[in-house]
């Protein structure tokens, strides 16, 4: 009797077993388990569900959210039921991060030094897609007597090095710089006044002592004379600079400019310093192609916008980098001190990084003179001047962010705002903006206008005056 039951007990689970299998909803999943890089997009796998035979997967109910904003492993449940039973299979989703740090040495891998006892690291950046900034991260170690490598993991163990070889002795030219201008316009019978040069050298310091100078100006007869400033330094690399004096009557000439227009001029010793601000853009290379053309150099006021490869160009062709904003977002930039400086650090961040070079000179967004800083740009100012920066404002603006932003000709309107305000006689600081593309586009018929009146392009460096605003409160 009792073998009887278990046979029978048996039977009905079997039966059970088979009732729930049959009768429970097929549910199919194209896989059991997904793994994606963080910040991708997560796109449903393929899934179907019939019941009694019939397509029933627009019924199926799915529960679970992966943040692929975030690493971590995420469960995604999809059930489907029918009146008698329910079927339910589970989705993991890993979100992984398998990108390198970027790791960016300030300086070039092949790095000359003095001597090893001299050698002052000049720095790196660590830079990671989900960790942000792991520049305290990165651990620097000599691999032999000339060599360090930098080695820097984020969270998820991805790792990235770089090695920088030294190259002990002093293999670099001085650093020489002219006094004033590299061209002086000076009228016949008047005084020459050497303005001189400065020089500095990488392992002897100031050489401005040592410099040679070679070359007369005679005053007394029309013509165009050079200056020759070299000095070398203590391992015989030798670096000169030239300076062009032109002596010329004080009368006026007549002369034509491209469109045939006549028009009258007179010596000037006007310098005109082209300033572009919020790049690099989609013109920018065009304003580089119109610069090298004409032999010119500028200063650009980079943000974290545009191409690294565009940043590099404006360095390597001669071009001065300046520091201007990370974000442009005023309120944010200017909540307080601190986030000022956070938002200049990031943006300074980019450029050694891409260049080598650290910059000390800054335009604030808005100008010095901006009436949204909650702290006051006077305290803003003060803080910038002790951690050496030196900021630049203008005094010729052809209003491309402005006014000729709305004039139905903006080109036009530029051209004609560069031509109006611009003074023979001084120093030109001319606000522009790379990001323009009626600025770029007349960007040359500015310079030749410029340079029929003979005035001198330059770019600012540690010789310029800046031209400074007062500070707002």
């Amino acid at each position: 009797m009792v073998k009887i039951s278990g046979i029978i007990l048996v039977i009905v689970i079997a039966v059970v077993i088979i009732s729930v299998f049959s009768l429970s909803p097929k549910l199919v999943l194209e896989k059991k388990e997904e793994t994606i890089n963080v910040f991708d997009n997560f796109e449903d796998i393929y899934y179907s569900a019939t019941s009694f035979g019939k397509d029933v997967t627009d019924q199926v109910v799915k529960d679970g959210v992966v943040d692929t904003e975030h690493v971590g492993k995420y469960i995604i449940t999809y059930s489907v039921k029918n009146m008698f039973f329910k079927t339910k299979k589970t989705l993991t989703v890993n979100v992984i991060d398998n990108v390198s740090p970027e790791l960016n040495l300030i300086g070039d891998n092949d790095y000359n030094v003095c001597s090893l006892d001299t050698y002052i690291e000049p720095g790196y950046t660590a830079l990671d897609n989900y960790d942000g900034d792991i520049t305290n991260n990165v651990e620097k170690n000599f691999i032999n007597d000339n060599e360090i490598e930098y080695k820097v993991s984020d969270a998820s163990n991805n790792t990235s090095k770089q090695v920088r070889k030294l190259i002990v002795g002093d293999k670099k030219k001085p650093d020489i710089k002219l006094k004033g201008n590299d061209v002086l316009y000076i009228t016949k019978g008047s005084a020459y006044k050497e303005s001189g040069a400065t020089a500095s050298d990488n392992c002897d310091g100031d050489l401005t002592k040592g410099i040679n100078i070679e070359g007369k100006v005679n005053t007394s007869k029309k013509g165009t004379y050079e200056i020759k400033y070299s000095v070398k330094d203590s391992s015989g690399n030798e670096a000169s600079i030239t300076r062009k004096v032109i002596v010329q009557d004080k009368k006026s000439s007549s002369k034509t400019t491209n469109d045939n227009t006549p028009v009258t001029t007179t010596n000037t010793t006007g310098v005109i310093y082209l300033t572009f601000d919020d790049g690099p853009g989609s013109f920018t290379n065009k304003i580089l192609d119109i610069l090298k053309k004409n032999d010119i150099k500028a200063t650009f006021f980079v943000t974290m916008a545009g191409s690294n490869d565009v940043l590099r160009r404006e360095f390597d062709e001669g071009h001065t980098i300046g520091l201007h904003t990370a974000t442009h977002v005023y309120k944010q930039i200017y909540a307080s001190i601190d986030s000022y400086f956070d938002d200049l650090n990031r943006v300074s961040n980019r450029v050694q990084s891409i260049t080598g070079k650290e910059t000390k000179f800054i335009r604030f967004p808005g100008g010095t003179s901006n009436h949204v800083s909650a702290v006051g740009m006077s305290n803003i100012v003060r803080e910038v001047n002790a951690k050496g920066y030196t900021y630049f404002d203008w005094n010729l603006s052809v209003e491309d962010a402005g006014e000729c932003a709305y004039k139905k000709d903006k080109k036009t309107c530029v051209v004609n705002n560069f031509k109006k305000y611009l003074k023979p006689n001084k120093v030109n600081m001319v606000l522009m903006h790379d990001i323009k593309s009626y600025t770029a586009n007349g960007l040359e018929e500015m310079i030749n206008y410029a340079k029929e009146r003979n005035y001198t392009f330059k770019q600012i460096d540690d010789s310029t005056e800046p031209v400074q605003f007062k500070p707002y409160r």
